[in-house]
């Protein structure tokens, strides 16, 4: 069992391993208890919070705004195959699913704010952790300091000294403390479990917080980008539509109107003089003739 201290948490382990009272059972069943406690209370901690599915509710939502606008993006398909969208098309579509991007939108800044708390927590768990953790190497530390002097030193004086006593109190005192120091070492191999759980649990810590922050840079480049590109594309699609219809109304109007109102007057005047000759003839044509 290796113990990583600095020179000043050395010392104060070795100062705390002369308190440890081997022959008190209570103090063997709850040395280290507190920070134990701590530790594993953060797994909890941190498994309800894994609960929550704030990533998984993320992709999800992703997903779902991706289908849409890939949707409307697709051209209609029509009794003789796929067709071009109209502006009147383009319109009635974005009006259909604009109210549910918008909604998705909202979920989204929801999420990311839920997720930038997360990572925030993940990060005191983080701290928090190693300080739990630091403290618990100090109880190995002594808690090993302890055990080595009571395996290499009282117990063979004890046996030396109670191993040819015929007294069944010596004997006893010999096995019981026997087994005080087992149950000690049993205790010490208990905590050092309970770091391998906070080792772990720290590296647990690191990928939640990661994929955290991994989403919440696609969630902001998707508020940011993505939506507002695909409002920019359909704005522009329905601005070159009506530059289409502007056009086409501005030929036909050449169609039907002359250019120059002065032609135009001219024109009219040669048909009233041609109407006004024919009208001339005809009158002509019924006056009686001299016999």
């Amino acid at each position: 069992m290796t113990i990583n201290l600095s020179p000043q948490e050395l010392q104060q382990a070795n100062s705390y391993a002369e308190k440890i009272d081997l022959n008190n059972n209570a103090v063997i069943m709850q040395y280290a208890a507190p920070v134990q406690k701590r530790i594993t209370a953060f797994s909890a901690q941190a498994l309800e919070i894994a609960a929550g599915n704030a990533s998984t509710e993320a992709v999800s939502i992703i997903n779902q705004l991706i289908e849409k606008i890939t949707a409307f993006a697709e051209p209609r398909k029509g009794f003789l195959g796929l067709s071009r969208k109209t502006s009147e098309d383009w319109r009635e579509e974005y009006h259909s699913i604009s109210d549910d991007i918008k909604q998705l939108s909202l979920q989204l800044e929801s999420l990311q704010f839920q997720l930038y708390k997360d990572m925030g927590l993940y990060q005191q768990m983080t701290q928090r952790n190693r300080s739990a953790r630091q403290e618990l190497m100090l109880y190995l530390q002594a808690g090993k300091t302890r055990l080595e002097t009571a395996q290499k030193l009282e117990l063979p004086m004890m046996e030396a000294r109670y191993n040819d006593s015929l007294a069944p109190q010596d004997q006893l005192r010999l096995t019981g403390y026997q087994g005080q120091v087992a149950q000690f070492q049993k205790r010490l191999q208990d905590l050092q479990v309970t770091k391998i759980i906070s080792d772990q649990f720290e590296a647990q810590l690191d990928l939640m917080y990661q994929t955290a922050h991994s989403l919440s840079e696609k969630l902001q480049t998707t508020i940011t980008h993505t939506i507002p590109l695909w409002q920019n594309q359909v704005s522009i699609a329905l601005g070159l539509d009506r530059i289409k219809q502007a056009r086409q109304v501005d030929q036909a109007m050449h169609q039907i109107e002359l250019s120059d109102p002065a032609e135009r007057i001219a024109k009219l005047s040669d048909e009233l003089l041609q109407d006004m000759d024919h009208k001339k003839t005809e009158l002509t044509e019924l006056s009686p003739t001299d016999d």
